[in-house]
């Protein structure tokens, strides 16, 4: 099994050879990913090699850790499956593959991966004057339908 990991400027992969591997900032990770959003011993990975089932668990981690958009509970191990997505500190994008599939891991993490795959943000404000042009509009489509309703059935 592999890790790979996608974030803000650089995608890893991480060959795994143990049953555990914890990931974070700090010299004793399985996993060191010098970043301040990472706690210095943010999650770790559990592996069954023999009947393919993995786990997740968050670390008491200060950013998080999501499975499939999802917050998962600190210390509550959570299984995880090769589709499964799991965001680090909600910036680091974390895939689990077979070793062996290379093919299909390099279209996925290319240079372009986090344009095509945006991290999850906060919606954007409108501004006001976007809020006016849409109530504006909803008002316009209001009173044409009640136009057309008011010509079909009478007055």
């Amino acid at each position: 099994m592999k890790l790979i990991i996608t974030g803000p400027a650089f995608s890893e992969e991480f060959y795994v050879k143990k049953n555990r591997v914890i990931i974070g900032r700090d010299e004793s990770c399985d996993w060191r990913i010098k970043s301040d959003k990472l706690s210095k011993i943010h999650c770790e990975f559990k592996f069954n090699h023999e009947s393919k089932r993995m786990t997740v668990t968050d670390l008491n981690s200060k950013n998080g850790v999501m499975v499939d958009g999802i917050k998962i509970d600190p210390n509550k191990p959570t299984q995880i499956n090769l589709s499964s997505t799991v965001f680090l500190a909600n910036q680091y994008i974390l895939h689990v593959a077979e070793a062996d599939k290379q093919e299909p891991i390099e279209k996925l993490y290319s240079k372009n991966f986090k344009k095509k795959n945006p991290l999850p943000s906060k919606p954007k404000k409108s501004s006001k004057k976007e809020v006016l042009k849409k109530i504006l509009l909803i008002f316009s489509i209001s009173l044409i339908f009640f136009g057309i309703l008011t010509f079909y059935f009478g007055q």
